[in-house]
């Protein structure tokens, strides 16, 4: 006989711990004398994205628009030691005015797409990664995009 099990605790199981099942027949007299045991390792790794989203890509660029886009990480593309990793729930999208400046989060969400019309001046240039979001954190950044923005009119 077979026994398939699935783990509904309240809290993720640690990953790659050993965990030891006990199954014992129960019917209307009580417990069986003589349970079974099994161990296991968890096949979950607890953890932030490590794969990184495409490097952002220039959609559109108006005197008073940033549109970007990015290709997002596909699903059981993200692993860890080949244990499979909390799915992807958002991305966020990090600007900076130097390339290896500090990035500040512009934009938070389920999106591969976002328009920037704000917090941006003409004539600068500015530098844009994104990382994935899982329950467990953000991710690692992906490499960057320059833009340039457009010169303010005559």
């Amino acid at each position: 006989m077979a026994l398939n099990f699935t783990y509904t605790g309240s809290s993720d199981p640690t990953y790659n711990k050993g965990y030891t099942l006990t199954v014992a027949p129960v019917n209307y007299c009580g417990t069986g004398k003589n349970p079974a045991s099994t161990t296991f390792t968890s096949k979950v790794a607890p953890s932030a994205p490590i794969s990184s989203p495409g490097t952002p890509t220039l959609d559109t660029l108006t005197i008073n628009s940033i549109e970007i886009d990015w290709t997002g990480i596909a699903s059981g593309e993200d692993t860890d030691g080949g244990y499979p990793l909390a799915p992807i729930t958002a991305y966020s999208l990090r600007m900076s005015t130097s390339s290896d400046g500090t990035y500040s989060e512009v934009a938070n969400g389920n999106f591969l797409t976002y328009t920037l019309t704000s917090g941006f001046s003409c004539s600068q240039n500015y530098y844009f990664k994104v990382a994935g979001v899982n329950k467990l954190g953000t991710g690692t950044l992906s490499s960057s995009l320059k833009v340039t923005t457009l010169d303010p009119p005559d």
